[in-house]
């Protein structure tokens, strides 16, 4: 078992997540570890064209990126604890990231669930759990843990 040392997300060194039994009765035990990675693929597709997004993911590895943000989804949806701390040190260096952008980065995840036709009673969890996680990735809350945070 390895760990991203930007992160502390651990994933096997063949690069499958590590994270593979869902809590029961969560989004992540109805959708499935496989279906997360495809959303997330996707999600990074809107990411890197769309203008609004695509100057925050300039220089970055994006197949890292998509592997990192995999596990952290995998977490928020109702899969092992990880640790967020470096999740939010990360995003503090994008000093003039805003709410208009994480909308705008709200507006790609959404379009990446239709696109893979997650059911919209899932869709709308997958949301709301992103949205617990906006103060940490504008900054605003330094002393809240993601920890507890999975949907239900």
């Amino acid at each position: 078992m390895s760990q991203d040392n930007a992160t502390g997300c651990p994933f096997k060194a063949s690069g499958e997540l590590y994270l593979i039994e869902p809590k029961e009765g969560t989004v992540l035990a109805e959708l499935g570890v496989e279906k997360v990675e495809k959303i997330v693929k996707q999600f990074y597709r809107y990411n890197v064209t769309v203008e609004d997004t695509r100057i925050f993911f300039r220089g970055i590895n994006i197949e890292r990126l998509e592997r990192m943000q995999t596990v952290f989804l995998v977490h928020l949806l109702g899969g092992r604890e990880i640790n967020t701390r470096k999740m939010r040190a990360v995003h503090k260096r994008l000093l003039e990231l805003n709410d208009a952008n994480f909308d705008a980065v709200l507006v790609n995840l959404r379009q990446a669930c239709v696109d893979l036709e997650v059911p919209p009673n899932l869709l709308e969890k997958i949301m709301a759990a992103a949205e617990t996680t906006r103060d940490d990735v504008l900054g605003r809350s330094h002393f809240r843990s993601l920890k507890n945070r999975t949907c239900m």
